[in-house]
């Protein structure tokens, strides 16, 4: 299964690193360092995941530019799946994003050998709700 991922964050070495990743794993991976490129990427065409920075600079100085995003997703891209990740996790942060749609959340510094466990814990959901896939 081909799967795509855009991470969105705007620190350069956390993209560079998720990136050489989540390719390592065998996906698609795109990078976006603020909302509005990540809109534009997604607007280009679908992803099945994107894995966002919560608190980067987002719309109108906002400093919660993964909840924008992730608020965009709902409207615009709602099949696309999204996986919050950020330095300064709270429960109320990570109830606030799960109720905006995410469908995880990860804290900062990412764990790699976690991330991948959500990452195919993810796509084994998608592949299982995916009516091409249910048994008739």
């Amino acid at each position: 299964m081909d799967v795509r991922i855009l991470i969105a964050d705007d620190e350069l070495p956390i993209l560079e690193l998720l990136s050489e990743f989540i390719t390592k794993l065998g996906y698609q991976a795109d990078t976006a360092q603020n909302v509005e490129d990540a809109i534009a990427c997604l607007q280009a065409g679908p992803y099945d995941i994107v894995l966002t920075d919560k608190n980067m600079p987002g719309p109108k100085g906002s400093l919660e530019g993964g909840m924008a995003l992730l608020r965009w997703l709902k409207d615009n891209a709602p099949k696309t799946e999204v996986i919050m990740m950020t330095g300064y996790a709270t429960i109320e942060t990570a109830v606030e994003a799960m109720k905006l749609g995410a469908f995880d959340y990860i804290m900062k510094p990412i764990p790699l050998e976690e991330l991948k466990q959500k990452l195919e814990r993810l796509i084994q959901y998608r592949g299982f709700i995916n009516a091409e896939n249910t048994l008739e």
